[in-house]
């Protein structure tokens, strides 16, 4: 009998190994993708807007994290491809959006789209 530890590994790498192929993760990631290049551009509204966000000109930080998971949870809705990875991914990268644009601000309401994008365009330096 194989002992509990390798059955859990062996869990473990199957799910994992699903994971690539899941349609709700994949659907969060290529948005997720969208979202973060659009910080390169120099209109970052404008490029959010030319890649399929419905993202108001004045928007906030709060304001491009509900019109980014608006637009993710239409699309898994509508390819019916909702899946618990996709929404752990998701809820992961909201809640990390959230936080990094909002240290050291005194309250998320007055963090505005160029502060976040100035953010994304920091934390992006060197990873390619």
């Amino acid at each position: 009998m194989p002992s509990i530890a390798e059955s859990s590994l062996h869990a473990a790498l199957t799910g994992l190994g699903r994971i690539p192929h899941d349609p709700g993760f994949c659907t969060v990631l290529t948005n997720v993708f969208k979202f973060v290049e659009s910080a390169r551009s120099i209109d970052f509204i404008a490029e959010l807007q030319n890649r399929g966000f419905s993202v108001p000109q004045d928007a906030n930080l709060l304001d491009l994290a509900s019109w980014l998971r608006t637009k993710i949870d239409r699309e898994l809705t509508a390819s019916h491809s909702k899946s618990d990875t996709g929404e752990l991914a998701q809820k992961a990268f909201i809640e990390t959006l959230l936080s990094r644009s909002s240290t050291g601000q005194p309250s998320l309401f007055q963090i505005m789209t160029n502060d976040v994008q100035i953010r994304l365009r920091r934390d992006d330096i060197g990873n390619r």
